[in-house]
């Protein structure tokens, strides 16, 4: 279960933010408890962005999914071209030579973990893991040209010999820690392998492998086939069939209506809608349908892995081409307590400044992002950091700039028209 995540210079991200999943002490007027409670500490189901286009809340999002390449595809990677994750701070020439800085908390049982890095593109210049169950105390320490530092518990396991003798400058231990199972280390990994779930809702089912769920899981069939019901999208039943796809293997037969070089193919499982119709059933191909329609079906994947399992669930433009009834009810699922039962979380970005009123969102679960200057790059409040008062429209507020400032619209004339 995430606690916390922090970042420094990424993207539009100069100076130093941190997102928290620990609730405060306000007042708890939502319609469903908006935490889950474990071992006498409390988490937030979920945690929303809000702002402007361009004000950064996709950079804010993205920065976690960029920590988790960094962890999970460094794995086997030969890394010569870097880390091509990392993008620091644009508009700064100081930025662009600093590290980009992460530092996530989180926990697995009863233990808390603190994990920290920072890096350039090039290399890692500092990682670190401390851990927390009776107390916190340090497991290691690396820092670029100096020795690395362990714990006393795993300063004998040969293990960390072997860690050492594989080190590269940008592949992180934690990655390298999972290939050996080396304790304490190897748990960063399986935090963003088994416990992490990121998606853009692009409204690609195939991308998504939807097709394949479909195909290989009867209970995501179930869910998909119920959640198409709930949403109202005129869809009584979905399919996968198998399908051939062919591909030029070299570019110049690109566009061409017959492939005259080599080609190659792949087998996927296409996505078919079937709805009732005057003569019965008729069945559509995903790209026959809305694109709220498929950003439902893209979404699903993640909505369902995630209650089942207790994930994190990381969304970037939660609720793009969808109407607003139905982004509020998706949202809903990982409030509802009869339904996540499991613990999982959602950390995802807006537009939809009407979820701020629905009674699913704590004060303290909303961060507001403003894009103030070139020079000093996105800036991330929480809503209580305002005090709104008691009964306050939240979303009139918004989108009349009482918390961040709206898009300022310049009408005027449109030179080439």
């Amino acid at each position: 279960m995430i606690v916390s995540f922090g970042v420094e210079n990424f993207r539009s991200i100069k100076k130093r933010t941190t997102i928290s999943f620990l609730p405060t002490k306000q007042e708890d007027n939502t319609q469903f408890p908006a935490y889950f409670e474990k071992d006498g500490t409390k988490f937030s189901k979920g945690v929303g962005v809000f702002g402007k286009n361009a004000s950064g809340k996709s950079n804010l999002t993205n920065s976690i999914v960029a920590l988790a390449n960094i962890v999970l595809l460094t794995q086997n990677a030969v890394l010569t071209n870097g880390l091509a994750w990392v993008t620091p701070f644009a508009f700064s020439k100081e930025n662009r030579k600093m590290p980009t800085i992460f530092d996530l908390e989180f926990t697995k049982g009863a233990r808390h973990y603190f994990y920290h890095l920072a890096v350039t593109s090039k290399e890692i210049l500092e990682e670190a893991l401390d851990v927390r169950d009776e107390r916190r105390r340090m497991v290691f320490l690396r820092k670029a040209g100096e020795e690395p530092r362990f714990c006393p518990e795993l300063k004998g396991n040969p293990l960390v010999g072997l860690l050492l003798q594989s080190a590269l400058p940008a592949k992180p231990f934690v990655t390298q820690a999972a290939q050996i199972n080396l304790p304490y280390l190897r748990d960063v990994f399986y935090f963003f392998q088994n416990d992490f779930i990121s998606t853009v809702g692009t409204g690609n089912p195939a991308g998504d492998r939807i097709g394949s769920f479909i195909a290989s899981d009867p209970n995501y069939h179930a869910f998909l086939v119920s959640l198409l019901h709930s949403s109202d999208l005129s869809i009584d039943e979905v399919k996968a069939k198998k399908t051939k796809l062919r591909f030029p293997l070299v570019p110049d037969a690109i566009g061409q209506s017959a492939f005259s070089g080599p080609v190659i193919e792949q087998e996927i499982h296409q996505v078919i809608t079937i709805h009732k119709s005057q003569d019965g059933f008729t069945e559509l191909g995903m790209g026959d349908e809305s694109l709220g329609t498929q950003k439902v079906m893209a979404l699903s994947g993640g909505l369902y892995h995630a209650i089942r399992e207790g994930k994190l669930l990381v969304v970037d433009e939660f609720g793009s081409s969808l109407h607003h009834e139905l982004s509020t009810y998706l949202l809903s699922l990982f409030y509802d307590p009869d339904i996540n039962r499991n613990g999982a979380q959602i950390l995802f970005n807006s537009q939809d400044a009407l979820l701020l009123n629905e009674g699913l969102l704590r004060r303290d679960q909303i961060y507001l992002t403003e894009s103030v200057t070139e020079g000093d790059g996105t800036e991330v409040v929480n809503l209580s950091e305002y005090s709104p008062r008691k009964g306050e429209n939240i979303a009139r507020g918004f989108l009349g700039g009482r918390y961040v400032e709206g898009p300022r619209i310049n009408p005027g004339e449109l030179p080439g028209l």
